[in-house]
C-alpha cells in the first residue's frame, strides 16, 4: 500500500505506532513491532517525505502490524532542510486530519506527491504553501 510517514510514537518498550497517510484509507495507524530496537531492519527504510510502499498484516487490534517497508522514491532534499521538512509536516496534518472518501484521499495524496517531486529552489519554497492550500 503506498503511504507517506506522518509521525512515529513510542509503543511499550521496542515497538512504535506510525500515523501514515495512503490514497485509499487516507489516515492510517499501524503498529510496528520492535521498530526501535537496535536490531529493527524496517527503522532505516522509514524516512519522512519518502515515498513508501507499506506490506501491512492483520493485528489482535484494529491497527494493522507493519510487516514490511519498501521505498518507491526518495526525498531526501525535503529532510534536509528544515523550512521543507516543515511544510511537508504541515501538509500531511492537513491531509490525516481532512481524509474521507477514497477519491478524494487519492488526489490529495497525488497533490503531496507532485509537490513533494517538484524539488523547489529555496526562492520558490513558500509558493510550495500557498499551492498546497489553494488546491487543497
Amino acid at each position: 500500500m503506498p503511504a507517506l510517514l506522518g509521525s512515529i510514537t513510542p509503543s511499550g518498550e521496542a515497538d512504535a505506532l506510525l500515523r501514515c497517510f495512503t490514497p485509499v484509507t487516507g489516515a492510517l495507524t499501524v503498529k510496528a513491532r520492535s521498530l526501535r530496537s537496535a536490531q529493527s531492519k524496517l527503522a532505516p527504510r522509514l524516512q519522512f517525505a519518502d515515498e513508501l510502499l507499506l506490506r501491512l498484516a492483520g493485528g489482535r487490534r484494529a491497527s494493522p502490524v507493519l510487516a514490511g517497508a519498501q521505498l518507491v522514491r526518495s526525498h531526501a532534499a525535503w529532510r534536509g532542510d528544515l523550512r521543507l521538512l516543515a511544510l511537508y509536516w504541515f501538509m500531511l496534518d492537513c491531509a490525516i486530519t481532512g481524509s474521507g472518501e477514497p477519491a478524494l484521499n487519492s488526489q490529495v495524496f497525488q497533490l503531496i506527491v507532485n509537490l513533494l517531486r517538484s524539488e523547489p529552489q529555496p526562492a520558490a519554497q513558500s509558493a510550495l504553501a500557498a499551492v498546497f492550500c489553494l488546491k487543497l
